[in-house]
């Protein structure tokens, strides 16, 4: 009822009325919101910043708007890390960094997903993002070394903008020179660290679901 008074209010021209109603249509159902940005009935909204807003922070909109490849990668990472986000906040603060195992740490293997992210995001080589956590062994035996989730998700924040700064500024048809062993193109290369993005959320998830706790929604 929210979307479709969304659409309507657009429609009539009344952009404030339909942002209102559209960001509570979104609240109530997030799953409406890939269709949403398709919608014609909201096209009088796309160029306002406040729409924009509801669907990705500011600094992803010049990827997102870079061309339809650029689009398509940005989309699927801005899902996979949401879950991610989730993922992270969802383990108890006093289990964070303990695991029957090395790699069933939370915070280990949160580390290496954002490690990870950004040592692909590289223009040229030894080129990533500086502060303490990268130069954390995610494998550190001593687990107090390990990030809290608050120095975790602090960290995620800073990749995610060079994430989107690559993307916006790759030639994704350009041969990968860098990391060969992740494709022919640095499109290869940007799937190549979503497939990694994606893979290891999961196993956050089947902790999760060891320890008794909820998973995230698929999205």
């Amino acid at each position: 009822m929210r979307y479709n008074a969304a659409c309507s209010l657009a429609l009539a021209k009344d952009d404030e009325g339909a942002l209102v109603e559209l960001r509570k249509g979104l609240e109530l159902r997030p799953s409406s919101e890939a269709w949403s940005g398709l919608d014609s009935d909201l096209e009088s909204l796309h160029n306002l910043p406040e729409y924009k807003e509801l669907y990705a922070p500011a600094f992803w909109w010049e990827a997102l708007e870079a061309n339809h490849q650029a689009e398509a990668v940005v989309d699927q990472f801005m899902r996979t890390l949401s879950m991610f986000r989730i993922a992270v906040s969802t383990f108890l603060e006093e289990a964070w960094r303990e695991g029957d195992s090395l790699y069933q740490r939370p915070a280990g293997l949160a580390l290496h997903i954002a490690q990870s992210i950004d040592f692909y995001n590289a223009f040229k080589p030894g080129d990533r993002s500086e502060g303490p956590l990268t130069q954390v062994n995610w494998e550190e035996r001593d687990s107090s070394k390990l990030p809290s989730q608050k120095e975790l998700l602090g960290y995620l924040n800073k990749i995610e903008e060079r994430l989107a700064s690559f993307i916006a500024k790759s030639g994704f048809q350009d041969d990968e020179k860098l990391f060969p062993w992740t494709g022919f193109t640095v499109l290869s290369r940007a799937q190549y660290t979503l497939r990694h993005t994606q893979h290891h959320p999961d196993d956050m998830a089947m902790e999760l679901q060891r320890r008794g706790s909820s998973p995230p929604d698929w999205q």
